[in-house]
């Protein structure tokens, strides 16, 4: 089984980009859960009604949260 984490709310703040902390947090919070092999992160929604810039923006935070994780598990 795997386990999809919306690491985010895309509709919570449309207005700006996530922030990264935030989602590393997040994410952490979901590995007391489940393996870090299982936890694949991910929006909880299409981003088609926001504007390119924030959805990159949200995209952008999504993937350096996932990152700052990744390299906290390899660390160990």
């Amino acid at each position: 089984m795997q386990f999809d984490e919306s690491a985010f709310n895309v509709f919570f703040d449309d207005l700006v980009a996530t922030d990264t902390i935030e989602i590393a947090e997040t994410l952490r919070k979901a590995l007391q859960f489940v393996d870090a092999d299982k936890l694949y992160p991910c929006t909880n929604c299409g981003m088609a009604p926001l504007s390119r810039q924030i959805a990159t923006g949200k995209l952008s935070a999504l993937a350096a949260g996932t990152q700052i994780v990744r390299n906290e598990l390899l660390a160990r």
